[in-house]
């Protein structure tokens, strides 16, 4: 009773914030809000092998407009002492105006750890590098990403930082996308996880760095 009672009270301010945080600014910019769903697949085929599958849509001003497709699918192999290794496909389509959307097909691979100071914390770092195959092969950029979780019964809470670096020298500058998300979440069962979250989104355009907002909602099934 005691740990529910717990959850409660962290539930409801950090929900309430969360209300406050998007009527608030909605109501200033309503066009820096977007809404962001994931949904993700994931099963385990040995204790250090397992496959995922991730996908992604973007939306502004209201869901059904709808102009980013993610398709993710991934590998990972966990080596030991907290070390993994990922690696997958990344599929991305874009909506460059009503009639055109534009299609970038990649693969990525990158070093994961995980570092767990205690049984309710877990701190994870990853680097993914991506190699652009359509429309042209090259190196396209790489992202740190660092990551710290508490959980408490069945709830988790999360703030993730993610970075994006180029790789081709080609665009304006080096270090161009910044994305920063809080997420919480709840285990419904031994499969399904559900959760609602923030992300801010920065991008660096002429010397500038210009955010948008969305609202976060996750989804995540475990084939068991």
């Amino acid at each position: 009773m005691k740990e529910l009672h717990i959850q409660r009270n962290i539930t409801v301010p950090i929900v309430a914030c969360l209300i406050f945080l998007i009527a608030g600014h909605t109501a200033q910019a309503l066009d820096d809000w977007q809404y962001w769903g994931t949904f993700t697949i994931n099963h385990s085929i040995t204790e250090r092998n397992g496959l995922s599958l991730l996908y992604e849509v973007y939306a502004k001003g209201n869901i059904s407009d709808d102009y980013v497709y993610l398709a993710i699918p991934t590998y990972k192999r966990v080596i030991g002492q907290g070390f993994s290794f990922l690696g997958g496909g990344y599929f991305e389509s874009v909506q460059k105006d009503p009639n055109n959307w534009n299609n970038v097909r990649s693969v990525f691979l990158g070093p994961v750890y995980q570092l767990i100071p205690h049984p309710k914390w877990i701190i994870e770092s990853q680097v993914k590098f991506y190699y652009q195959l359509a429309p042209s092969r090259e190196w396209d950029y790489y992202r740190p990403r660092l990551s710290i979780s508490h959980k408490l019964g069945s709830f988790t809470m999360s703030a993730e930082d993610e970075m994006r670096v180029d790789l081709t020298n080609e665009r304006e500058a080096k270090f161009f996308r910044n994305r920063v998300f809080v997420t919480g979440t709840k285990k419904l069962n031994d499969s399904l996880v559900i959760g609602l979250g923030y992300i801010c989104q920065s991008d660096k355009v002429h010397d500038h760095w210009k955010s948008i907002n969305a609202l976060h909602s996750v989804l995540t099934y475990t084939i068991n």
